[in-house]
C-alpha cells in the first residue's frame, strides 16, 4: 500500500462521489447507464479495463517506476468500489427528497393533515423543522439555478438543513463503521474457513493480473478475451448509433417479445413483474459471468421468476391476498425476510467457533490462536457502533426495544445481502423487505404506535431501502481484493472507511448544489413522490384504522414493555416469514446432505425483486451455455473459454461507459440532454 496509491483512490472515490448523482439524477440521464449502479459498477470496472489494458503498460514503457503494481491497483479499485455505496441508491439519491419533501406532500395529502402524522416527528430530523419553507421546499422542487447561470454553495439552505444533517451524516457514519467491522469478523471464516468463492472480486483480481481462476499471465494477452470484448462493445456501439439517431440505424436486438404466451393465461399479466417474464432483455455480462459461477448458483437464479409466476398465479387462484408493498411487506416479502433470519441462524451456526473465539478475545483482550487483532478490534467497535446507533434512534424517541429489534433488522439486511454477493456473485439484488415491515407484520400497529411506525420507516427510508448498493457487499468485495494481491484486511480496513469518509463528504456537498441548482428530478416518481410519501401513506392508514377502533390514544400511552405484551401478529406474516426460514432451511441442508442436488438457498432470498425479474432469462442462458460447454468439450474447454466470456463481461462494462462520457460532453458543450442509450441493468 503506497501514497500513491492512497491518493489515487481518494481521487477516484471522490470523483465517483461527485459525478454519479449528476450523470444519473441531477440532469435527468436517468436513461443512461448508472456509474456505481450495482456491485460490478460501470464507473470502476469500465475504468479499470481501460487503464489496464493501455494507460498501464504505456506508463510502464515511459518510466519502469510509473507503471502501478497489481497490489496499488487493488487498493485503489478497492477505495473506489466503497466509495460506491453512497451517491445513488445507497443513500444520496433519495436522501434530500426523504427528508425535504414530506412538509410539501403534506399540503396536497388531507389526510396526513387530519392525522397530524407530520407532529410525530421530532423537529430536529427534517429540515425547517418540518415545516414548509419556501426556502427549503419550494427551492428543492424547482431549482434555484437560470440557464448559463449555475447557483454558488451559499445558496444553499445549509443553516435550515443543518439539525436534520446533525443527525443523520452520523447514524450514517456509524451504520458504516458498523458494517465495515462486520465485514471484517466474518472475513476469515467467509474466505478461509468455507472458502467461498466471491466471483466478483475474483472477476476483478483477474483483470488486474491474470493468474487467478486457473489462468496463466495477463488476461489481456489472450486472444480470446479480445474477440468477446470487441464483438460486445461493437454491439453497444451498433445501438447506441440507432439511439443517436432516432432509430435511422441498424440495431442488434438484445430484447425479445414473448408476449403473445401470456394471452393464453391472462391472470400472469396481472402478477408483479410478469411485463419483464414475456419480455425478456438478454445481458451479455450476466450470461458472461454465469459461466464463472457454480452451476446450482445459475440454475437457481435462472429459475426465480419463472417458480414466482407458478406459485403467485397458484396462492392468486387460491384467494390468498398478495397486496405488497415495498416498506410494509406482504407475502412474499414477508416470505425473503424469514429467509434472511434462516440465514443468519445457519452463518451462526457453521461459523459459531470462530464468532465465539473472536468474541471472547474481544472482550477479555487475550488473544488465542485463529484470531488476528483486526477481527478483535472491529468486534469491540462493532459492539460500540451498534449500541450508538440504538442510542441515537432512543435519544428521539423511539422506545429501546424497538431500537435494538431495529438496528438488528438493519444489520440482517446488510448481512444477508453481503454474503449472498460473496457466495452467489450476484451484483444486483434487492431484499424488498424493511424493518417497518417486520415489524408492523409481528407486533402489530397497535403495540407499536404511530411514532415508532414513522421512526422506524423514516430509519428503513434512509438506511436500508435499495441495498443493491449496499457498502458491506462492496467491502467484502475489496477485501478480497486486495486479499489477493496481498494487502491485509486491517490496512484495506483503513483506507476503505478513510474513502467512503471523504467521498461522504464530497457526495452530501455536491447533491445538495445539485438538487438546489437544478431542483429535484419530477421525471423519476421514484424519487419525487414514492420515498417522500410511503412511510406517513403507510402509517396514515394504520392510524386512521386505530382511530376508528377507539385505540390510538391507548397506542400511544402503551410503556416500552407493554407494547411487546400487546403485539398481535398477522397470521400472514407468521406464515409467510415461516415459509420463507422452511424453504432456505431445506435448500440449505439438501445442499449439505446431497452433492447432485442442483438448488441453491439463494433462490428463496431473491425471487418476486425487480433485478431478478431482468436478470433471470440471463442466468438460465449462462447456464445452459456452460452444462453445453463442458459436457461436450470436458473441463478443459471449459478452462480455455474462460478468457472469452471475461472479454464478454468486460466489454459489457465499458460499452455503456462510452454513452457516459459522451452524454456529459454532450451536455457540456451545448447545454442540451442527449439521447439516452440505456442499457445496463440498474
Amino acid at each position: 500500500m503506497t501514497l500513491r496509491a492512497i491518493v489515487l483512490g481518494l481521487l477516484g472515490a471522490m470523483l465517483i462521489a461527485s459525478v454519479a448523482y449528476i450523470n444519473d439524477q441531477a440532469l435527468g440521464l436517468v436513461g443512461q447507464s448508472p456509474l456505481s449502479g450495482h456491485q460490478i459498477p460501470v464507473g470502476v470496472i469500465g475504468p479499470l479495463v481501460v487503464f489496464l489494458a493501455v494507460v498501464n503498460p504505456l506508463l510502464s514503457r515511459l518510466r519502469r517506476n510509473w507503471g502501478m503494481r497489481p497490489a496499488e491497483i487493488a487498493v485503489v479499485t478497492a477505495m473506489m468500489l466503497v466509495a460506491c455505496g453512497i451517491p445513488l441508491r445507497g443513500l444520496m439519491e433519495h436522501f434530500p427528497a426523504a427528508l425535504g419533501l414530506p412538509a410539501y406532500w403534506n399540503t396536497l395529502s388531507p389526510g396526513w393533515q387530519k392525522n397530524q402524522l407530520l407532529e410525530y416527528v421530532p423537529r430536529g430530523l427534517f429540515p425547517a423543522e418540518g415545516r414548509y419553507d419556501r426556502q427549503v421546499t419550494e427551492a428543492l422542487l424547482s431549482g434555484l439555478g437560470k440557464s448559463g447561470s449555475p447557483i454558488g454553495l451559499d445558496q444553499v439552505p445549509w443553516a435550515k438543513w443543518m439539525p436534520a444533517l446533525s443527525f443523520w451524516l452520523p447514524l450514517v457514519v456509524m451504520l458504516a463503521v458498523s458494517v465495515i467491522c462486520l465485514a471484517l469478523v466474518v472475513h476469515r471464516q467467509w474466505s478461509h474457513n468455507e472458502r467461498l468463492r466471491y466471483p466478483i472480486a475474483d472477476f476483478t483480481s483477474v483483470l488486474v493480473d491474470g493468474p487467478s481462476q486457473g489462468l496463466a499471465g495477463s488476461v489481456f494477452r489472450s486472444r480470446l478475451f479480445w474477440i468477446g470484448f470487441s464483438v460486445i462493445v461493437a454491439i453497444h456501439l451498433v445501438n447506441g448509433l440507432n439511439v443517436w439517431l432516432e432509430g435511422r440505424f441498424i440495431e442488434i436486438p438484445l430484447q425479445f417479445n414473448f408476449s403473445a404466451l401470456s394471452r393464453k393465461w391472462p391472470l400472469f399479466r396481472e402478477l408483479q413483474w410478469s411485463p419483464r417474464f414475456f419480455h425478456p432483455y438478454y445481458y451479455p455480462l450476466v450470461i458472461g459471468f454465469s459461466f464463472f459461477l457454480a452451476s446450482e448458483i445459475s440454475l437457481s437464479l435462472g429459475l426465480t421468476q419463472i417458480l414466482y409466476l407458478l406459485s403467485a398465479y397458484l396462492l392468486t387462484v387460491s384467494g390468498v391476498d398478495m397486496t405488497t408493498s415495498f416498506l410494509v411487506g406482504g407475502i412474499y416479502g414477508w416470505e425473503r425476510m424469514g429467509g434472511y433470519m434462516a440465514l443468519a441462524l445457519m452463518l451462526l451456526y457453521t461459523g459459531r467457533h470462530h464468532y465465539w473465539t473472536v468474541l471472547k478475545v474481544a472482550l477479555t483482550f487475550r488473544g488465542e490462536g485463529g484470531v488476528e487483532r483486526y477481527a478483535a478490534w472491529a468486534c469491540r467497535v462493532l459492539i460500540v457502533s451498534l449500541a450508538g446507533m440504538a442510542a441515537m434512534m432512543i435519544a428521539v424517541g423511539l422506545d429501546w426495544p424497538l431500537a435494538i429489534l431495529c438496528v438488528g433488522l438493519i444489520m440482517l439486511i446488510f448481512l444477508g445481502s453481503a454474503r449472498i454477493t460473496a457466495e452467489t456473485g450476484l451484483f444486483n439484488l434487492q431484499a424488498r423487505w424493511q424493518p417497518l415491515g417486520a415489524l408492523l407484520g409481528f407486533l402489530g400497529a397497535y403495540a407499536m404506535g404511530p411514532k415508532a411506525m414513522i421512526l422506524v420507516g423514516l430509519f428503513s427510508i434512509l438506511l436500508t431501502l435499495d441495498i443493491s448498493q449496499s457498502l458491506m457487499s462492496y467491502f467484502i468485495n475489496a477485501l478480497r481484493i486486495c486479499q489477493n494481491h496481498g494487502v491485509p484486511p486491517s490496512r484495506t480496513s483503513w483506507a476503505g472507511l478513510t474513502s467512503y469518509l471523504a467521498a461522504l463528504a464530497v457526495a452530501v456537498v455536491v447533491t445538495f448544489w445539485a438538487v438546489y441548482n437544478f431542483g429535484i428530478n419530477k421525471s423519476d416518481k421514484w424519487v419525487y413522490q414514492s420515498v417522500p410519501t410511503s412511510v406517513f401513506s403507510s402509517v396514515e392508514r394504520q392510524v386512521t384504522q386505530l382511530r376508528l377502533e377507539g385505540r390510538l390514544e391507548a397506542s400511544k400511552a402503551l410503556s416500552p414493555l407493554a407494547r411487546f405484551a400487546a403485539c398481535k401478529p398477522s397470521s400472514q406474516f407468521l406464515w409467510s416469514a415461516g415459509a420463507g426460514m422452511a424453504l432456505v432451511l431445506f435448500l440449505g441442508a439438501m445442499r449439505l446432505r446431497f452433492n447432485w442436488w442442483p438448488l441453491h438457498p439463494v433462490l428463496f432470498l431473491v425471487w418476486e425483486t425487480a433485478p431478478l425479474g431482468m436478470l433471470s432469462h440471463s442466468f438460465l442462458l449462462g447456464w445452459f451455455i456452460k452444462m453445453a460447454v463442458t459436457r461436450l468439450g470436458g473441463h478443459q474447454v471449459y478452462r480455455k473459454t474462460k478468457p472469452l466470456m471475461i472479454g464478454v463481461i468486460a466489454g459489457d462494462l465499458l460499452g455503456p461507459t462510452v454513452f457516459i462520457v459522451y452524454g456529459a460532453i454532450y451536455y457540456g458543450v451545448t447545454g442540451l440532454l442527449p439521447a439516452q442509450y440505456g442499457y445496463f441493468p440498474k
